[in-house]
């Protein structure tokens, strides 16, 4: 079984400070301190530079736990800060610290008041059994303070909960619930609830919401709510969807009741802002055009953009009973942001190695792919192993080395063969397989065997211009040049000079002309080819003179663009010209902090000798991405160290 891991949050605390950081741009000078308290607040944490401040949320796709939202009205504007308090800690932990974070929110936002409907909107919404609630691992409920202004915004999920509990919950709560009663049974046959809310001071001055979402495409005048149905709440939608869609999950529409009098307040609709694709400039006309619609003075959307460190979450339109109109904007951070940036490097590395870590069983090794001979463990375990050295020195991270120090003790113990190692242990030893663990051993400074690196150079007869991956007759038994860089970096010193004139020839002999090497194992050349720049760049020695001097790479799977941007940066691309691949391997990322993986590896029939011109084999996947995560976590660990020390060297902290 996998050790349990802490969850890879390196990319949600960088992407919740950068949010902070837009807030406070966002903020008049004179109340910075009150904004930072209101952040805080709203993310349950006393300082915010916390280590073990923020967590995972569904607030917002990319798992951050903070939202800004920047509400315009005729005559004024307000910002708004909604939170995932706690969100560090998951299921019942999470809800009772997340409970207490409430009410010293309530006593930020002056909103004590509130606590006796906030108090019993939690004990009906939310399950009281433990058991049940540690199932919750995203959080259940979200905060909202304004910096300017009292008052407290509580919301509370409910997908678990039906029209029925909301009915309950509004006929305790307000003193005539028949509005609330008659807008369900409109939206019951054709919506479902999302969330409940609570906004206001107390029961005095504040407003119950439900939030809702389509269970079907529908009119929305069948819903029989005249605010949702408005001119101006069709226009607005329609302007910002720009002739797109969204799904039913791109449209969240929600309902007010005032506390005091039960009536229907206003109604809302939200519409999902990265799914519909926007750029920058599109959404300055889009908003430029919903405020004139509205009689809003226009919202400048740069500064809420904040040069590309955030994007438009959602775009709301309220309409209030009355039929007066605000226009909603939701922020979250950006994922494109500052790509070349080292602490968007180390932090998706930090991620990668997170994930790689909960994958490790507890006995130190992985498992991944499903050949017809079965899963790999000895090969797999080998290559994460040795990235994972890798990254540890280059990042300086204690887990990662320790995760490779119990991988080499698994690869050294119990071994199934007497000399070197396979892709498991009914496939007999081969000379990958071994390269990888030696260089495993190297990295962590432990002894290699002299069995086993003798078993690599009778593999490679001196004179030969590359190591063969298996013994026979077939062309599994001829050279390949994906596996010989790391083979020959891993011999001894004495092998290796003995190889040398082989080794330079293949070089030149397997080097394509888009400056790409042959590969015999895989569906691309990017991987050999990122393996023979980096195993020169660790010998020291130059690349052919015939590489062309500007690469064009294509990438068709994550594993490509990984390789093709370790290449180019090995090449000596230009930070500038490589930051649109790097922006889009970070795009790829995963939440859980892996990659996903790619029919990469080719099974290349044994009769197969070019597979380069002709290819023939059956594909794989790396089912659980960690060939692709590791080797993406090879390339961001160098670029990291390359970058940060470029910009020390400048004078710039990284």
């Amino acid at each position: 079984m996998p050790a349990a891991m802490a969850a890879p949050l390196a990319r949600v605390r960088r992407r919740t400070l950068r949010l902070c950081e837009t807030a406070r741009r966002l903020t008049p000078a004179a109340q910075r301190a009150r904004t930072d308290e209101c952040l805080a607040a709203v993310l349950g944490t006393e300082r915010l530079d916390a280590e073990d401040a923020f967590g995972r949320s569904a607030l917002n796709s990319d798992g951050t736990p903070l939202q800004l939202c920047l509400t315009a009205r005729p005559g004024s504007q307000a910002l708004r800060y909604l939170g995932d308090p706690c969100a560090q800690l998951s299921g019942a932990a999470r809800i009772d610290a997340a409970r207490q974070a409430m009410g010293a929110a309530m006593r930020t936002a002056g909103a004590e008041g509130l606590r006796p409907a906030a108090e019993a909107l939690l004990a009906r919404v939310l399950p009281q059994d433990r058991a049940t609630q540690d199932t919750f691992r995203d959080g259940a409920l979200w905060l909202g303070l304004a910096a300017e202004r009292p008052g407290l915004a509580l919301y509370v999920e409910a997908a678990r909960a039906d029209w029925d509990i909301a009915g309950a919950w509004l006929a305790d709560l307000l003193p005539d619930a028949g509005p609330a009663h008659q807008a369900i049974a409109g939206l019951r046959p054709h919506c479902a609830p999302a969330s409940f809310g609570l906004e206001g001071l107390d029961a005095g001055k504040g407003r119950a919401k439900i939030y809702f979402r389509l269970t079907a495409p529908q009119d929305v005048h069948a819903l029989g709510l005249a605010p949702l149905a408005s001119p101006e709440m069709l226009d607005v939608l329609a302007i910002a969807m720009a002739g797109r869609g969204v799904d039913l999950d791109g449209l969240v529409m929600s309902m007010g009741f005032d506390l005091a009098t039960g009536a229907l307040v206003d109604c809302k609709a939200d519409l999902c802002g990265h799914c519909l694709d926007h750029t920058p400039e599109d959404w300055q006309r889009i908003v430029t055009a919903c405020c004139a619609r509205l009689e809003i003075p226009p919202v400048d959307v740069a500064p809420l953009l904040d040069g590309g460190e955030t994007r438009i979450a959602f775009l709301g339109c309220g309409v209030s009973a009355e039929r007066a109109a605000r226009l909603n904007l939701y922020l979250q951070p950006s994922p494109d942001a500052r790509p070349n940036a080292p602490e968007s490097l180390r932090a998706a590395a930090e991620d990668a190695v997170a994930y790689l870590l909960a994958l490790q069983q507890e006995d130190g090794h992985w498992q991944d792919y499903e050949l017809p001979v079965g899963a790999s463990d000895q090969w797999i375990t080998g290559y994460l192993g040795m990235s994972l050295a890798e990254a540890a020195d280059r990042l300086h991270l204690p887990a990662a080395r320790a995760a490779a120090e119990r991988a080499a003790d698994w690869l050294c113990r119990d071994r199934p063969y007497a000399a070197g190692w396979g892709y498991n242990a009914s496939t007999g030893p081969d000379s990958d397989s071994t390269a990888m663990v030696l260089t495993l051993l190297h990295r962590l400074d432990r002894p290699c065997a002299e069995a086993d690196t003798g078993f690599l150079a009778a593999r490679w007869p001196e004179g030969a211009s590359g190591i063969s991956t298996y013994d026979g007759s077939d062309a599994w038994a001829q050279a390949h040049w994906d596996v010989t860089p790391y083979a020959y970096a891993a011999l001894p010193a004495a092998a290796r000079a003995a190889r040398a004139d082989g080794f330079r020839r293949g070089l030149a002999d397997n080097l394509q002309p888009d400056g790409t090497w042959r590969a015999y194992w895989w569906r691309s050349p990017l991987y050999g080819t990122l393996l023979t720049r980096e195993v020169l760049d660790a010998l020291g020695e130059p690349p052919p003179e015939a590489l062309p001097r500007r690469l064009s790479l294509g990438a068709e799977t994550t594993l490509d663009l990984a390789c093709a941007v370790g290449v180019a940066h090995l090449h000596g691309t230009e930070a500038e010209d490589l930051a649109g691949a790097l922006a889009a391997l970070l795009r790829r990322q995963l939440p859980d902090g892996g990659f996903p993986g790619g029919a990469d590896l080719r099974v290349t029939d044994q009769a197969c000798t070019a597979p380069w011109d002709a290819p023939d084999g059956q594909y794989f996947t790396d089912i659980a991405g960690s060939f692709t995560t590791a080797t993406a976590l090879r390339v961001l660990a160098r670029l990291w160290q390359d970058r940060a020390g470029a910009a020390a060297s400048a004078g710039v902290a990284a």
